[in-house]
């Protein structure tokens, strides 16, 4: 999408990187490192106007890349939805990538019988999603 839009700063740089190779691999590394100059700017910022607060991230969602993932180390916190009935493997992932603590924006699980939107997960009842999560 860079190569093909409208000329910048950054497309130059693109070209520039790409004329030592040009490979897939290249590309993402390319993409990772402005998105993490971007982050570093960004944060930065933040830091210089509300030194006192805690960066949370952007709130990653879906299946996240390794290169991607590692972007999260830039913040205080790393937040992600996670949508999965056991999350604690995500979390893991995360806090091993980024060396960050971890905080859940989003998470649920929908019961369409008590009148909850289904959601991505569902659970027949009440008392399932009571049993899933350990409630007595």
């Amino acid at each position: 999408m860079i190569l093909a839009g409208t000329a910048s700063a950054t497309q130059n740089k693109l070209k520039e990187f790409l004329a030592q190779g040009d490979t897939h691999k290249r590309r993402v590394e390319f993409v990772i490192t402005a998105f993490e100059q971007y982050l570093d700017m960004a944060c930065a910022a933040i830091k210089k106007y509300d030194p006192n607060h805690l960066t949370l991230g952007i709130r990653f969602g879906g299946t996240i890349s390794d290169e991607l993932l590692h972007t999260g180390r830039k913040f205080d916190v790393c937040s992600v939805n996670v949508y999965e009935y056991e999350p604690v493997a995500q979390v893991e992932r995360v806090y091993r990538h980024t060396g960050r603590p971890v905080l859940i924006g989003e998470f649920h699980i929908g019961v369409p019988a008590n009148g909850l939107g289904a959601g991505l997960y569902r659970l027949k009842t009440r008392k399932s999603v009571e049993q899933l999560i350990g409630f007595m």
